[in-house]
């Protein structure tokens, strides 16, 4: 059985979008990572956002180019349930897998 991967994202204001798109998904892009990854293994890429997030990333060549190696499905932060510390914590993370 073929182990696969899911990328769980959360990312949103300016400051962050800037870092992600800019650094970290680059990075991420790099030859050794996802695209080595991601016919075989790598089952869906998932950023947690909100709508203006959603709209930068979606007109960004990073994000063009990830979305041609795997599948990318966005959520909007405010579909999450609100948590506090505890079980609701862990509930809420599972739901983002």
């Amino acid at each position: 059985m073929t182990k696969t991967t899911k990328i769980v994202v959360p990312v949103w204001g300016d400051t962050y979008l800037d870092t992600f798109l800019e650094y970290s998904l680059p990075a991420q892009l790099a030859a050794r990572n996802i695209p080595a990854v991601a016919q075989h293994a790598l089952k869906e890429y998932v950023i947690y956002t909100d709508r203006e997030g959603k709209s930068r990333c979606e007109c960004h060549a990073a994000i063009r180019r990830l979305a041609g190696l795997t599948p990318l499905r966005y959520e909007f932060l405010d579909s999450l349930e609100p948590f506090s510390a505890g079980a609701n914590k862990i509930r809420v993370q599972e739901r983002m897998l």
